[in-house]
């Protein structure tokens, strides 16, 4: 048990992984000494944050487990990410006191243009980064990344857990495809990107460690996010991205037919598994930033046919 409390900012809690990270806090609470939970939450058109996160996370089978009153750990800020400021009025007085830090916010669609993927998974998070900068007691920065921002190597290569290397300096890349100098298609083919989803994860991978000045960082890499094995109970999964699409579609009998080879693996890893990986990245005590994977590796990794 961790006797010192712990204070902790969560983004992205409206997402599929970010209420699993959020429930299991909560369900740790006194093994992790966690004394509040502050959720940075997006108000969307006339519906404000707190409506938001009642009506979208708190009513979500995800706690129907925890005590009645758990809320009473959540304290909701109105933000938006692609602020500097982050929207909030007073960023200093809202992020006071804050011991650890978990980024889960992304945009996961594959085929926006670059300039506009860039704003949600390199802006949203280099603008938070200067923030925790300001935070005197910020223990730990965890930034949730994708184990795809690595190029596939083919033939079974191992996958470090280190920044990929890239044809050029991220900030360079980045400054292509916000100028327009070059297509995204170009700009995929220069990489090796399959989309512009990964591409983006993996400049700001790059990018928060070259900026991170004085914070102590940490990055997850999620392979392919799925139902939970034990928490908040086995089974459940409100994505419909990625995985979940295929599940969902061939459940409600829409898909009927994938192509592709029945021994091909795909590195599905649950949700649970991964929110215990950030949790415990949350704890590394390392001056010098992390990389880990959550995912289920090769030997584990299930076939097509076993998906089905």
């Amino acid at each position: 048990m961790r006797t010192t409390p712990t204070v902790w900012l969560i983004t992205g809690v409206t997402g599929f992984l970010g209420k699993v990270v959020l429930a299991d806090l909560i369900r740790r609470r006194e093994e992790l000494g966690v004394a509040e939970l502050r959720v940075l939450v997006r108000s969307r058109g006339s519906k404000r944050a707190e409506a938001r996160f009642r009506e979208t996370v708190a009513a979500s089978p995800c706690f129907a487990g925890l005590p009645a009153n758990w809320q009473r750990l959540v304290t909701v800020l109105d933000g938006d990410l692609t602020d500097p400021a982050l929207g909030l009025p007073d960023p200093a007085r809202a992020l006071e006191g804050v011991t650890h830090i978990v980024h889960s916010a992304a945009t996961i669609e594959f085929d926006l243009p670059a300039a506009e993927a860039a704003r949600t998974n390199i802006d949203a998070a280099l603008h938070l980064l200067a923030q925790a900068e300001r935070i005197a007691t910020l223990r730990r920065f965890v930034y949730v990344s994708t184990a795809y921002v690595t190029p596939h190597p083919g033939n079974e290569a191992a996958i470090p857990e280190a920044l990929v290397t890239l044809p050029a300096p991220a900030e360079e890349l980045v400054y292509a495809l916000r100028s327009g100098l070059v297509t995204d298609e170009q700009l995929l083919a220069r990489t090796g990107h399959p989309n512009t989803y990964t591409l983006t994860k993996c400049l700001a991978e790059h990018l928060v460690l070259a900026r991170r000045g004085r914070v102590p960082v940490s990055i997850v890499r999620p392979s392919i996010i799925s139902a939970a094995r034990q928490h908040p109970f086995p089974g459940w999964i409100d994505s419909t991205a990625g995985f979940g699409a295929f599940v969902t579609l061939i459940g409600l009998g829409h898909l009927r037919a994938v192509v592709g080879d029945p021994a091909a693996k795909l590195d599905v890893v649950p949700v649970d598994d991964v929110s215990a990986r950030i949790i415990s990245a949350a704890f590394d005590d390392s001056a010098e930033p992390t990389i880990r994977h959550a995912a289920a590796g090769l030997a584990a990794a299930s076939t097509v046919a076993q998906c089905w």
